[in-house]
């Protein structure tokens, strides 16, 4: 999925996004990726990760077409975790042995492709570019975006650097 030169391939997580957002019929906010999962053939299971474990935001295991949850996670946290994960089910499948854990971190601070990718998709799948164009034609500040959507003020300020981006 990343471009050629291994850098992160914003212009194709767009379009991947913009169609599941389209069969999905995902027409306003709030997005709930539990359900899009779902929808796309995969379990979703909120589980107590062992303390050494604790930091751990949540996974996938492609086999099992599992997303594990962190369920001391906040529910804003664990929807930004599943969409996060779907990004790696719908662009990483051929690159299984490159996947990484989500660790509980500030959104932004990822250097590999793979995982610039997965945050892309899931700031794009929960906060879609239109509905986004909406709110900030409407002059609405990134807090109250942030609320209407469901995620954090951080994942706002991400997507509209975003979209600068593909």
């Amino acid at each position: 999925m990343t471009c050629g030169d291994g850098r992160a391939d914003y212009k194709r997580v767009k379009e991947v996004v913009s169609g599941i957002i389209d069969n999905n019929f995902i027409t306003q906010p709030p997005v709930n990726a539990k359900k899009i999962a779902e929808n796309s053939g995969l379990v979703v299971l909120f589980v107590d990760f062992p303390e050494k474990l604790a930091e751990v935001a949540g996974f996938l295991d492609f086999q099992s077409k599992t997303i594990y949850v962190n369920s001391d996670d906040e529910p804003f946290r664990q929807n930004f975790t599943i969409a996060h994960e779907l990004g790696h089910w719908f662009l990483h499948k051929n690159r299984v042995s490159e996947y990484q854990l989500l660790m509980r971190k500030p959104i932004g601070g990822e250097t590999s492709p793979l995982e610039k990718e997965a945050n892309f998709f899931a700031a794009s799948l929960l906060v879609p570019a239109d509905m986004l164009l909406n709110c900030r034609l409407q002059n609405m500040s990134n807090s109250d975006i942030a609320k209407k959507f469901k995620v954090t003020k951080a994942v706002i300020d991400l997507r509209i650097a975003d979209e600068q981006k593909a």
